[in-house]
């Protein structure tokens, strides 16, 4: 299983379990409010909290943890790019060298410097072959880098916006749903018994 795989199971497991909770969590609360003293609705309220305590204990855990491997990213891209920058000063090099052998073949005339340079030509198409394969594989790893920083960011950003719109929507929600059962109890409480 990959890494992607596996952050994004996880992330459904979350929200699986924060629905399970949420669907109870409106009449446990009420009959907690109503009912303070009794046993059975004191321990389902615990059991409740504890229960939205761990969860979201996990989802912080999970956020950390996809920080954590947005950073060794970054770090990995820091290194590519210094991989570049090391590439870039090397071929910088050896163009001018090779500009350096090129006009001393067109200086010298003589026969050997003739066989000595078209010793050198015979290694400079494999040179350049080689120069620029290294470019190809370093702007390939560079681009897979940025695209990978993107998905991670993209990933953030939606388990963020997840966390806001369901803690922001399960306290309007609770209290929307808690108050016509708890105005019930109140009146059946206030009616005289018979």
């Amino acid at each position: 299983m990959t890494t992607d795989n596996a952050t994004a199971n996880e992330l459904s497991d979350i929200k699986t379990q924060f629905y399970a909770i949420v669907e109870n969590y409106p009449a446990i609360y009420a009959n907690y409010k109503a009912n303070p003293n009794l046993p059975s609705a004191m321990t389902d309220h615990d059991k409740l909290e504890s229960k939205l305590t761990s969860l979201y204990r996990r989802m912080f855990t999970f956020q950390a943890a996809v920080e954590k491997e947005l950073e060794q990213h970054e770090n990995a891209l820091n290194q590519l790019t210094d991989v570049n920058l090391n590439l870039n000063a090397t071929l910088a090099k050896t163009t001018a060298s090779m500009q350096g052998k090129n006009a001393m073949i067109v200086k010298n005339d003589t026969l050997q410097n003739s066989v000595t340079v078209s010793g050198l030509g015979d290694d400079l198409p494999v040179q350049i072959s080689i120069v620029e394969e290294a470019k190809s594989i370093e702007k390939t790893a560079y681009m897979y880098s940025i695209a990978r920083i993107v998905y991670l960011l993209m990933g953030i950003a939606i388990v963020s916006y997840f966390i806001l719109k369901t803690v922001r929507g399960t306290g309007s929600s609770t209290s929307a749903n808690a108050t016509p059962i708890l105005d019930n109890a109140r009146m059946k409480n206030e009616q005289p018994a018979v």
